[in-house]
C-alpha cells in the first residue's frame, strides 16, 4: 500500500513531493525543543523546592518533563496546525496557511489538537528524561557523583 502512495507523490510532485512541509516541520520542532529545556530545567527547580528533602530527585525530574511537554505543545501549537495542513493539503506557503487558518477559524483554530499532543507528549517526556538523567548520572567520573546536586 506504502508503495501506491509513495508512486503517487512521486508522479505528482517529484522528489519535492517527499519533503513537502520540511521547511513547516522545522519551525515547529526547533521552536518546540527551544522551548521545552528551559522549562524543564525551571519546573525541575521549581519542584525540587517544593518538595520534601526526602524525594528523589529522579521523580521530580519525571513530573517536570510532562510539564515542560505540555508548555512547548501549548507554545508550538499553532505552528504544528500550520505544518500539518502544509503536509496533508499540499501547501507551499506557511505564511499564507497560517492567514487562511486564522481567517477562516479564528484564534480558537490555533488550539485544535492541542489537549491530544499534550497526552501525546507526556509518556515521551517521561520515558526521555528519566534515560537521560539516569546517564547524564551514569556518566559521571565515581568521585564527582556526590559532588553534584541531582
Amino acid at each position: 500500500m506504502e508503495s501506491i502512495y509513495s508512486r503517487q507523490i512521486f508522479a505528482v510532485d517529484g522528489i519535492r513531493g517527499f519533503y513537502r512541509g520540511y521547511v513547516a516541520s522545522l519551525l515547529t520542532y526547533i521552536p518546540n525543543s527551544a522551548v521545552w529545556w528551559p522549562f524543564y530545567h525551571f519546573y525541575a527547580e521549581q519542584l525540587s523546592k517544593m518538595a520534601p528533602s526526602n524525594c528523589p530527585h529522579l521523580v521530580l525530574q519525571a513530573m517536570a518533563g510532562p510539564l515542560a511537554a505540555a508548555t512547548a505543545s501549548t507554545v508550538t501549537n499553532p505552528m504544528d496546525i500550520v505544518r500539518a495542513r502544509v503536509q496533508v493539503e499540499g501547501r507551499t506557503s506557511v505564511i499564507e496557511t497560517f492567514n487562511q487558518l486564522i481567517r477562516e477559524e479564528g484564534f480558537w483554530g490555533m488550539t485544535k489538537g492541542l489537549s491530544a499532543r499534550i497526552i501525546a507528549s507526556a509518556p515521551t517526556a517521561i520515558v526521555m528524561v528519566v534515560g537521560y538523567e539516569t546517564l547524564k548520572k551514569l556518566s559521571l567520573r565515581p568521585e564527582l557523583v556526590d559532588s553534584r546536586h541531582w
